[in-house]
C-alpha cells in the first residue's frame, strides 16, 4: 500500500510509493556512465543504461504506464 515502508540498499526506510528515493538507492553511479562517455566504450555505456533501466522496472512510477 501507500504506507508501507521499504528498506532501500544504503539502509534507509522509505514509503513503497515514494520510487524515486528507491531508485535512486539502486541506481548505478553515474561515473561509471561517464568513464564509460571518456573511454568511448559503448558496451560500458550501454550496460549503465541497461542497469538504470532494470531499476526503473523494478520501481515503476504507479499508476503510470511509461517508465
Amino acid at each position: 500500500g501507500e504506507f508501507d515502508l521499504v528498506k532501500t540498499s544504503d539502509g534507509l526506510y522509505v514509503f513503497s510509493s515514494d520510487y524515486t528515493k528507491l531508485r535512486c538507492s539502486e541506481y548505478p553511479p553515474i561515473t561509471d556512465y561517464l568513464d564509460g562517455i571518456v573511454k568511448g566504450d559503448k558496451e560500458q555505456v550501454a550496460k549503465y543504461i541497461s542497469e538504470c533501466l532494470a531499476v526503473k522496472e523494478k520501481y515503476p512510477k504507479e499508476g503510470v504506464n511509461n517508465v
